[in-house]
């Protein structure tokens, strides 16, 4: 079998006999069966090598206008006869780009180039359940994930079932083979739209979908809060706020240039005017600082405003793509998307614009807008929820419903009850009031009947929002048995938490105070006597009651670091903190101990006699970690919280998808934190089919992260910095930390790739977390508390490692061995307990491409040090992974010498002499190559790039 373009993205197949046999799509584990006859003896094809298009020439002008990576080519050849046919294959990912529905669709273009000196009949079958369509020079065949479409300068005709003929002349002859393909999502073709407090319309209307029972597909629900301001206001905000940052950027200049200058002077219009003396330069710097100051209070909360509607303008983006995406491919329209009213008319008409919209309305709302025919909006009006069943089924199942599921009207039985109405095919029906517990009993009994014995259960909190719907969803979907209850404050948990917080952060700052201390005394006399340290603080260093130590014992003398130590101990006595300050091992243990009292108080009894036999628990909670209900320390736990309708729907995403071939870690250690060792995440976790790259101090920027994110198969990041639970300390270039929040994350983060994001931040598994989520992290895993570095580097590093081997994320932080029990405890996975790596098989050449190409990409963008710094991490992985053998050598080295002449053409001519260094050392190695046709497209490449490099210099010269 060889394969000509990638296995992992579109891959043309041909079997042993050089017949096209099929086309592959690694990524959506898709196989497109296809069976061919030219009509005269075929030969086998050679060895698929890269090709590399030269910039601005007409094929590279193609393969970018058609949005294909033009460093994603590959080209191999055949006899056919007494002729030849060449099949050169380029491809693309639109991934978050192109429009709606573009969430994870794939492209591949094959030209096939046939040499024949006699004309033939090319017959061309397709699977039979492919629908073709001839159109002029072309014929569109639809299956049941996309497109394959055959265009031809030579005659065409369509047989029946499914094969089209193509004339072939003698000559040349050209066939286009286009290939679009999306994933088959395991989902109903119906999203249900409500602002989280709608639960009990949304589950009636859940049990009114239609489908298959024994599919169970997953019923997408989605909790869409409203905009926190119109776009009119936003507008405004965002104006008013540009105007506050120049004023603030012309004061700053001005109170710089009253400082530098001995006559002063205040800038108006760009001109600065003298002010006269010394005392009005003192007025008018007071006024400038004064004004700096108001500024700058005025434009935070304005800041945290307009950044606020920018991230929800941002999600909503997102979801509009995830619901396009899970329409049926072949019919949009077949798609219904059911919206609980309010929403506004300009959101509804966002939507995507094929599938049939239906605005439920409570009848008591009088003023309900009227929508154009071409948007597809259908206003149900209903009476109340039996109703609304009625109307619903008819028109998404039709006719009238089989009876109906009845249920108390009560948050702990819709979860039971949605489960339980699917399986029986009937929509629910909440009656009366607040059931018994013994009803509950029986409830969950009856709907768990048939799933016992299951690796996974589900626990739901029952707080009456979509957030256990979509939990119950999830269980319905893996047919995994569920229990509920009723939802407690979290606070007491919380609190408790923050008590243990509070505790290290102080044992912290008392052990650096007495450390501080130390220094203080011993530099005292010489910093008193300083005569060009400050005189407020001499004097606060002299009424300090120190020990009297030998010079001999310490450090060197500083005036800068006596300050900071200085300081340092001044704010831990204003703390009230003595330097003999510690967090006692009682203390702590008993902390604990009411931690898990509280935690172990969150869920029934019925629940956890449940969970002992279970593998794995996911549990909907409003901030209670469950790894510290009492015996559940060694469990693999997955939570829901805060995003939990699309931490479901991207997980039952995820399902349909294969993960890269090569898994790519990220480790971004912004070195604010104990160093992590040079290598040892690389030791531990590199592997034929896993790679490390990381980001160390300057490098562990905001912008690399993202670019990194959007662009690479990064399937697992590591955070290895400081933190608040909202927050990330990354830096902003040399010398310039930066706290980063989590909406400028959120809104700037692409997480393409949907990695597990692993953080050391306390608590921001509720802060930072969901914000990832929605930026599209697939899982992400935090601490409670902020913990050692050692063991918080173990855990890390275990966790990473059990998740290559396929564990599910929740399992594999749950095995970790680490001495510190209690701090592996305390990290928490937020994300379903099934949630795993699913990746495709290893394959470096392909995994390599998936690197390679985001090389020129980053070209194309201008972002130079970034191209220019994958380029090198490409360079030492590819060396690693595909060894010395001549071949592999001469294949890289005619990939470096193409991304230099490509740099050479955009910003630095003398690269092209590197470009030709390169391809003199692949022309070295061409002896080596035993296969002789082989040798000679390899030294073809060779002269072609060669050519370019020359033009480059003598245009240069």
């Amino acid at each position: 079998m060889t394969i000509v373009g990638s296995p992992y993205g579109v891959g043309f197949e041909f079997d042993e006999r050089g017949q096209w046999c099929g086309v592959l799509a690694g990524r959506h584990i898709t196989h497109i069966a296809v069976s061919e006859d030219l009509g005269a003896p075929l030969g086998p094809l050679d060895v698929p090598l890269p090709v590399f298009p030269a910039p601005d020439s007409a094929l590279w002008e193609q393969v970018e206008r058609q949005g294909l990576d033009s460093g994603a080519g590959y080209e191999a050849s055949q006899p056919v006869g007494a002729g030849r046919r060449q099949v050169q294959v380029f491809q693309g990912r639109w991934q978050l780009g192109g429009g709606l529905g573009d969430v994870d669709l794939i492209l591949g273009r094959a030209e096939m180039t046939m040499q024949l000196d006699q004309a033939a009949t090319w017959r061309v079958t397709l699977p039979p359940d492919a629908r073709l369509e001839a159109r002029d020079d072309q014929v569109v065949a639809f299956h049941s994930q996309g497109v394959v479409r055959l265009r031809t300068d030579q005659p065409l005709t369509v047989e029946p079932p499914g094969t089209v003929c193509v004339q072939l002349s003698v000559g040349e002859s050209h066939v286009e083979v286009w290939v679009e393909n999306r994933p088959v999502y395991p989902v109903a073709p119906v999203v249900i739209l409500g602002t989280p407090a709608q639960m009990r319309e949304a589950a009636v209307v859940a049990t009114c979908v239609p489908g298959d029972p024994a599919a169970r597909p997953y019923v997408p629900v989605l909790d869409v809060p409203l905009p926190p301001a119109s776009a009119a206001e936003f507008e405004a905000g965002n104006e008013k706020l540009m105007h506050m940052a120049q004023e603030l950027q012309t004061v700053e200049r001005s109170i710089q240039q009253q400082a530098a200058s001995p006559s002063g002077g205040v800038e108006q219009g760009g001109i600065v005017l003298p002010t006269g003396g010394s005392t009005n330069r003192q007025q008018t710097l007071q006024a400038l600082s004064e004004r700096r100051q108001t500024l700058m209070e005025e434009i935070q909360p304005l800041q945290r405003q307009v950044l606020g509607f920018a991230v929800w303008s941002q999600r909503w983006q997102r979801l509009l793509r995830l619901m396009a995406a899970v329409a049926p491919p072949l019919d949009p329209a077949a798609q219904h998307i059911l919206i609980l009213y309010p929403y506004e008319p300009e959101l509804i008409a966002s939507l995507p614009p094929q599938a049939q919209k239906l605005l439920l309305v409570w009848e008591g709302v009088e003023h309900v807008p009227d929508y154009p025919p071409e948007s597809h909006v259908q206003v149900l009006r209903y009476r109340n929820l039996d109703d609304l069943a009625d109307q619903v089924w008819a028109i998404l199942v039709g006719g009238t419903p089989p009876g109906r599921f009845n249920i108390p009207d009560d948050p702990r039985f819709y979860p039971l009850g949605v489960v339980r109405a699917l399986d029986v095919g009937k929509p629910l029906s909440p009656r009366g009031r607040g059931g018994s517990d013994n009803q509950l009993e029986a409830a969950t009994s009856q709907v768990n009947r048939d799933r016992e014995g299951a690796p996974e259960i589900v626990l739901i909190e029952c707080d009456g929002s979509l957030g256990t719907l979509a939990a119950a969803l999830y269980a319905y979907h893996g047919n995994l048995p569920v229990y509920t209850y009723e939802a407690n404050n979290p606070e007491p948990f919380l609190g408790q938490v923050g008590l243990i917080q509070e505790n290290i952060e102080k044992e912290v700052l008392a052990k650096s105070a007495g450390e501080a201390f130390r220094y203080v005394s011993e530099h005292k006399q010489a910093f008193v006597q300083d005569p060009q340290v400050d005189p407020q603080l001499r004097q606060l260093a002299g009424s300090l009651a120190t020990l009297e130590l030998p010079r001999a014992v310490g450090s060197p003398y500083s005036p800068a670091l006596y300050v900071q130590m200085l300081l340092q101990y001044e704010s831990a006595r204003q703390a009230g903190l003595g330097t003999d300050f510690r967090y006692a091992p009682e203390d702590w243990q008993r902390d604990l101990e009411t931690l898990e009292r509280i935690a172990t108080g969150h869920v029934s009894t019925a629940a956890r006699k449940k969970a002992h036999r279970a593998q794995r628990i996911t549990a909907y909670t409003l901030g209670v970690a469950y790894t510290f209900v009492e015996g559940w320390q060694d469990k693999a736990i997955g939570h829901l919280s805060l995003e939990a309708p699309l931490m479901v729907l991207r997980h039952v995403l995820n399902q349909a998808i294969a993960d890269a071939p090569l898994t790519l870690t990220t480790v971004l250690d912004a070195g604010f934190l104990d160093p992590l060792p040079t290598t040892i995440f690389s030791d531990r976790l590199s592997g034929p089919a896993s790679a490390v790259f990381t980001l160390r101090d300057a490098q562990a920027t905001a912008v690399a992260w993202q670019v990194y994110a959007r662009f690479m198969p990064v399937e697992l990041t590591l955070l290895h910095t400081q933190g608040t639970p909202n927050s990330l300390i990354l830096w902003a270039g040399p010398n310039q930390p930066r706290e980063v929040p989590d909406l400028e994350l959120e809104l700037n983060l692409d997480l393409s790739w949907s990695p597990l994001v692993f953080n050391h931040g306390y608590l921001s598994w509720l802060g930072l977390g969901p914000g990832l989520v929605r930026a599209g992290a697939r899982a992400f895993i935090a601490p409670l508390w902020s913990p050692d570095s050692d063991p918080a580097r173990d855990i890390a590093i275990q966790t990473f490692a059990g998740a290559l081997r396929g564990q599910p994320f929740a399992q594999a932080l749950a095995a970790v061995q680490v001495d510190d029990a209690s701090t592996r405890r305390a990290y928490t996975c937020l994300g379903p307990a099934s949630a795993a790596l699913h990746p495709a098989p290893a394959d470096a050449v392909a995994g390599l491409d998936l690197i390679y190409a985001p090389i020129l990409d980053l070209l194309d963008m201008d972002l130079l040090n970034e191209a220019q710094d994958l380029y090198e991490r490409y360079t030492e992985l590819a060396e690693r992974l595909l060894g010395d053998e001549p071949v592999h050598y001469i294949r890289l080295a005619l990939r470096q010498a193409y991304y230099l002449l490509r740099r050479a053409i955009r910003d630095d001519a003398i690269l092209a002499r590197q470009a030709r260094e390169r391809c003199r050392e692949a022309r070295d190695r061409l002896p080596s190559v035993s296969d002789e046709a082989l040798r000679q497209r390899l030294q073809e490449r060779v002269t072609a790039l060669e050519a370019v490099a020359q033009a480059i210099d003598e245009h240069q010269d």
